[in-house]
This record gives structure tokens, sequence and C-alpha cells, in this order.
């Protein structure tokens, strides 16, 4: 072999192994796309595409970017879903509308969050953007992927609109037809997971938000009023929130607040 008429395309034109292979006409062998099909006749392949790469690309995002901390708080909703129940009928009858516990959940957030800016906030380079807007994303469940629209200016709306927009956002979701602009400018999230019976939960944040509240399955346990022991309904407020930007003093502050609008629901009706 003369390797004077082997063109080097290594390191100030040292000839390699590739070079060889390549004038002797065995060339390395091409690195194949990998295979979508199942190496074992029990396995099935689903592609990452659609709206599960986008919450693969998100979840992945948020999880290497934030410092995810976790932190749970009871809540006593006894009264809440007696409120529920008391104007269900009528909302139904007069505004063709359910109010969901969502629609609380959501309100009491938004005004929580007033209080409580430092959690209604995003990172930005060294800069902490404090919003003095409140755009709520709910995340909802369609089949086996996760959307995530959102309920602009929620404090500013009462809880009827809000359970409104929510029908509408649902509706949008089960029909495949969210618009970006449903979907975009949230400055926190919700996700409640109560109708799957899961209590206590890690609930990742939505980039750029820095906190997400997740809402447990809401269960009957026993309780101490004045002194006695009664059956109250109560479920598990998990709070995530990025560690970077938020102490955990702050984050118990805002769940306080929250509890306490969830535990005299009529405030949230004013």
């Amino acid at each position: 072999m003369d390797l004077h008429k082997i063109v080097g395309t290594g390191p100030g034109r040292r000839i390699t192994k590739e070079d060889v292979l390549a004038y002797t006409g065995n060339p390395p062998p091409v690195e194949q796309e990998q295979s979508l099909a199942p190496q074992h006749p029990d396995e099935e392949i689903i592609a990452i595409t659609g709206i599960r790469k986008v919450t693969f690309e998100n979840i992945s995002k948020s999880v290497a970017t934030a410092a995810q901390v976790t932190s749970t708080t009871e809540v006593d909703l006894t009264e809440l879903i007696r409120l529920r129940q008391e104007i269900l009928a009528g909302w139904e009858r007069y505004h063709g509308v359910r109010p969901t516990l969502n629609a609380f959940f959501v309100k009491a957030v938004a005004l929580a969050l007033r209080e409580h800016p430092l959690l209604n906030s995003s990172v930005q380079g060294d800069r902490l953007v404090l919003k003095k807007y409140y755009h709520i994303g709910l995340a909802v469940t369609v089949g086996e992927d996760l959307v995530v629209p959102v309920v602009r200016h929620a404090d500013s709306l009462s809880v009827l609109e809000i359970a409104k927009r929510i029908a509408v956002l649902v509706e949008k979701a089960r029909q495949n037809a969210l618009t970006p602009e449903d979907m975009s400018g949230g400055t926190f999230t919700i996700s409640n997971v109560g109708p799957y019976q899961v209590q206590v939960f890690t609930p990742v944040i939505v980039q750029p938000q820095n906190a997400i509240l997740g809402i447990g399955a809401t269960t009957q346990r026993p309780v101490v009023r004045d002194g006695q022991i009664v059956i109250r309904d109560v479920a598990n407020l998990c709070l995530t929130y990025d560690h970077r930007v938020i102490q955990g003093a702050s984050a118990a502050r805002f769940r306080i607040t929250l509890k306490d609008l969830l535990e005299h629901p009529l405030s949230l009706l004013g």
C-alpha cells in the first residue's frame, strides 16, 4: 500500500483508520438510524411525537433547570364542598354551568398569589420577574396526554366566570381544538389529581414559571375541632417551587393563605 496516495483527513492531515479503509475500498459502516421495530415480539413501539413530545421536552427542561422542592399542607374542604352543593342546581339552571371545585381553586390561587408575588414569577437570566397579572394554568388530561390551558386574569374574574371559562377550555381540549393562545402565558399552574385517587404527589414546575400547586384527592378523615373528633373532607395541597428563588418560609406563607381562603369559601364569592 502506497501511503503517499492516501489523503489524510486527521489533524495536520494525518492519515486515519477511516482514510485507509476508504482507500482500500472498505469504508466504515454508516451508522443506521435506530429502527422503530420492536426488539421483542411482546413489545410495542410508540413514537414520541405531537403533544407527548412537547410534554417530554418541557418536563426534561424543567427538571434540568430548577431546584424543585415539594411541601404539603392539609386543607379542610368540608365547607367548600357544602357550598358547591348548595349553588349547584342554581348555577346549572340559570347559568348553564356546573360549579366545579377547580373554579374555586383557580380563584383562591389567584388571590393568594396577589399576597405572595414571589410565587407568581419567572427567572430571566440573572433577574427575577414578578408578574402583576395572574394567568392560571389548569392541567387537563386528554387520553394519555396532558395539556395546560390558561385562565387569564383569574384574580379579576368571579368564580362563575372562571367556571364558564374552564368549561370552554376543557371542551376544546377534548375536541383537540385548543389554540396556542389558550395554552400560553401562564404564570402559575394547578394540577388536580383528586379524580385519580392520588393523595400526595410532586408536580413538576411548568417552565418558565417558578411554582406549581398539586391538589390531592379529598378523603374523609377524623379531625379535632373544639376538643371533639369529627369527620371532615380533607385534601393535601402539594406545592412545588424553585428553591433557587423561593425559600421554604415564603412557600409556607403562600400555602397558609391559600388554606385559609379555601376553608372560608364564601370569601371567594364576594
